[in-house]
């Protein structure tokens, strides 16, 4: 399991007191490592009792 460090909480932070807490959610879970998004994005959404779908850039 991913555990975000003190940077990534902040940027959390700042993403939420300029975007929102989706966005920020959202940002959270697009930030996690490839092999843990999936089990991040399940916590966060059973944590807040709504969908969350990390962000993405788009195709690559």
């Amino acid at each position: 399991m991913w555990a975000p460090q003190l940077r990534e909480l902040l940027g959390f932070a700042k993403v939420r007191d300029h975007l929102g807490m989706t966005a920020a959610l959202a940002n959270l879970a697009g930030i996690a490592p490839e092999d843990a998004r999936d089990d991040v994005t399940a916590a966060l959404s059973r944590h807040t009792g709504t969908p969350i779908t990390a962000l993405a850039l788009g195709k690559r």
